[in-house]
């Protein structure tokens, strides 16, 4: 009799359209689960009219599986890393980053470098003095107020970012502090190192005063015996120092370069140019054992170099040093305590990323751009789209922080105001006291109508789809995921990104009011994944304004960044979009705000903290790249510096789980069988559950329906896989016990993994 019980029930459920899935080994708990947008969308968890307790917490115990198995692929980009600097130092503070438009002389960017900053190019050292103590001294280097900006020169077909050095702005100040004062009657032909160059002081003691300095920069060393020669290759040309002869004090001698003949001393006449051929003569000996003979030592290709404090000039060999400018400070007698060096540039200097300018006096140091980083247009950064996707019509496109993306037609210019065109977007908070309940405030939201919602940087736009009132339901639509959802006209609220939402419902007039933001009468703000904020400002809608924010750099904990403000107007002509544009560009973006490019439709734009803007001037298209954090530019000072990106992060994809946004729990009764448009679990045996009788074919009614079940399954009962349940094309996960007990036994081999069991 068991036996064709079975058969029975079999082929009667075949005949109503049901399979049961005898090699169910293949299913697994994961093909239940419908991820749609950002919310799990299927099964649904069934419980029973006349369910236990314990089917409940079965049925909780399951869905906290199913939460687990709903996941979405979502797109990780790649980020941009740091940048370093090899042989120089980077302009940046501890805590502030050097930002475009930021003058490299902010004191918040450690604008001067030190020893610790460059140490062989600011290595400072020790003069020996003659005949008194030796001094020690220090050297420091000021930078400039230039700054990396946004422009475009007569001669460029297209705006750059560009670090503009200038005739009206010193590029830098460089100082050399002697602690303890530096007596110029002590130094003639002593050793000094300036930003890593060695210098000597002249032999001449008329040269070294509190107001002047003569210095040589120490080339090659050679020391030549009277009556022999060296030769030396400059700039490709072969020279040939002869010593001819030394007098007997050893104070001259006659030299002769290439057949020309120089009368030298270590007095006024220590210099000797013949061609590309620098020669300082450091010191002249004469000796007579063991036989008469002399030396001179020369510094070969040496700079003379006259820092002449009277006239605030600096001399290079003969040559008066456009754009230099030098004074000695803190001077008492003889001594100097502090030398001044400035440099502005006698021309124009354009930096673009990669490039450097030499120091213009020493050629010791350079001063470099680096770049930016994230770039302009990473993936890293938010994009936010707007553009006519019609002659009336206006579409916002962004990713808000559910990974989501938003893109509909938000203004309607025949009617100037928020719409796709059909149906009015609800931009601002309920107004009123007691707003949710104040129908006569402005607010309301009638079916097909959207409205925004947020909390916090989440933020949604939802569709008020349909009333349901008989089953005391409210169907909602979120825009971005494409996802619908329930909501009780019971309870009056509902979930989105772990928030709760109430609203009212006149059900007569089907119109709800929500609690959008929390506060009545509020814009409601729309952000993007990394937290610009959006605003479809009410006031301005007639204008079909809107309102761009760059992320909160400053709450974030980001010193000496400060988000800016665009604002973006559709302009109309006879009803119809004549220019999308930002039209505080001149203030809100770097430089000269949105600058066009040389024989194309295209401007282009960037803010100091890095958002850059694209208008397409023939297409009626903004796209704005924005930032989670401020671009950094990055300017280098050193002997060489070198940029280096540090390491980013690839761009890849990983699954992420989702929010359950939706309510999965339905009663028995909720369930219509003949509309069935996902899968079902079926919580309890078939006298606590109809839907479970139903697709076990089995009677719902004591005592039939415990003595049919437990014939079959005497022990704990089944989890079983019924493919086409109620003929849906859908399929049912059965999880059915004896009793209450084994419902909840049954339901921890399923959060296990178990798809097929009987006992």
């Amino acid at each position: 009799m068991q036996i064709k019980r079975a058969i029975a029930g079999g082929l009667c459920a075949l005949a109503t359209g049901a399979t049961l899935a005898l090699g169910a080994g293949a299913v697994t708990l994961s093909d239940f689960v419908t991820v749609t947008g950002n919310t799990m969308t299927s099964p649904y968890i069934v419980i029973g009219g006349n369910a236990a307790a314990e089917d409940t917490l079965a049925a909780a115990d399951i869905g906290v599986a199913l939460g687990g198995k709903a996941t979405k692929t979502v797109t990780i980009p790649g980020a941009q890393g740091t940048m370093s600097v090899a042989d120089g130092a980077l302009i940046e503070g501890e805590s502030y980053k050097l930002y475009i438009g930021t003058a490299l002389s902010d004191t918040d960017r450690k604008p001067d470098l030190t020893y610790e900053d460059l140490p062989v190019v600011l290595a400072g050292g020790t003069v020996d003095h003659k005949t008194i103590t030796d001094v020690d001294y220090s050297e420091y280097i000021t930078m400039g107020g230039q700054s990396v900006t946004w422009s475009k020169e007569s001669e460029w077909d297209e705006a750059a970012l560009n670090l503009k050095f200038d005739t009206s702005n010193v590029a830098y100040t460089y100082k050399v502090v002697f602690q303890s004062g530096l007596d110029t009657g002590y130094i003639e032909s002593k050793e000094i190192t300036l930003l890593g160059k060695d210098y000597v002081f002249s032999g001449q003691a008329t040269d070294l005063s509190n107001s002047s300095l003569v210095l040589y920069a120490a080339g090659q060393t050679e020391t030549v015996s009277a009556g022999s020669s060296t030769t030396v290759t400059i700039e490709g040309s072969d020279y040939v120092i002869t010593v001819v002869g030394i007098n007997d004090a050893g104070t001259a001698a006659t030299i002769d370069i290439n057949g020309e003949a120089f009368d030298v001393d270590t007095g006024d006449d220590n210099y000797v140019t013949k061609g590309d051929l620098n020669l300082y003569i450091k010191s002249i000996r004469a000796f007579k054992f063991p036989a008469e003979s002399g030396a001179v030592q020369v510094f070969i290709g040496s700079e003379k170099l006259t820092l002449d404090a009277d006239n605030n000039e600096i001399v290079q060999g003969e040559t008066t040093l456009d754009g230099a400018w030098v004074n000695f400070t803190q001077v008492s007698g003889d001594k100097i305590y502090e030398i001044q060096v400035t440099y502005t540039p006698d021309e124009e200097e354009f930096l673009e990323a990669g490039d450097s300018i030499s120091d213009g006096i020493f050629n010791a140091f350079k001063i470099a751009y680096g770049g930016i980083y994230p770039e302009l247009t990473s993936t890293a950064k938010d994009v936010i789209q707007i553009d006519k996707s019609s002659s009336t019509k206006v579409k916002l496109t962004f990713t808000n922080k559910a990974g989501d993306t938003c893109a509909m037609n938000v203004y309607y210019t025949t009617d100037g105001k928020f719409s796709d065109g059909s149906h009015d977007i609800i931009t601002t908070s309920p107004a009123g006291t007691g707003y949710l309940n104040n129908w006569s405030e402005s607010g309301n939201v009638s079916e097909k109508e959207y409205f925004l919602v947020n909390r916090g940087f989440d933020s949604y736009i939802l569709q008020y789809v349909s009333t349901d009132n008989s089953n005391n339901l409210i169907k909602l639509k979120d825009m971005c995921s494409g996802t619908t959802f329930d909501a009780s006209t019971t309870t009056k609220f509902f979930y989105l990104g772990g928030q709760k939402y109430q609203f009212a419902i006149d059900t007569g007039d089907e119109i709800i009011r929500v609690d959008m933001t929390g506060n009545a009468n509020e814009n409601v703000p729309l952000y993007t994944a990394h937290k610009a904020k959006i605003l479809l400002t009410a006031a301005a809608a007639a204008y079909g304004n809107f309102t761009v924010t760059e992320a909160p750099f400053a709450t974030a904990g980001i010193q000496g960044a400060t988000e800016v403000v665009l604002d973006i107007a559709a302009t109309t002509s006879g009803g119809e979009i004549e220019t999308i544009d930002v039209v505080n560009d001149s203030t809100a973006l770097a430089g000269s705000g949105l600058v066009g490019k040389d024989d194309t439709d295209y401007e282009y734009g960037v803010s100091a903290s890095g958002t850059y803007v694209v208008r397409n001037t023939d297409a009626d298209t903004l796209k704005i790249y924005t930032p989670e954090i401020p671009t950094a530019v990055y300017v280098g000072v050193g002997s060489n510096p070198t940029f280096a990106a540090g390491e980013g992060v690839a761009a890849g994809t990983v699954e992420q789980a989702v929010e359950i946004r939706n309510s999965v729990s339905k009663m028995e009764s909720e369930i219509s069988t003949s509309t069935l448009d996902r899968d079902v679990v079926l919580m309890g045996g078939p006298c606590a559950n109809g839907l479970v009788a139903t697709a076990l074919n089995m009677s719902a009614s004591k005592p039939t329906c415990v003595a049919d079940f437990t014939a079959l399954y005497p022990t704990e009962g089944v989890i079983k896989v019924v493919n086409n349940v109620f003929g849906s094309g859908k399929k049912a996960l059965v999880v059915a016990g004896v009793d209450r007990t084994a419902t909840r036994n049954l339901a921890v081999k399923v959060m296990q993994g178990t798809v097929s069991y009987s006992a």
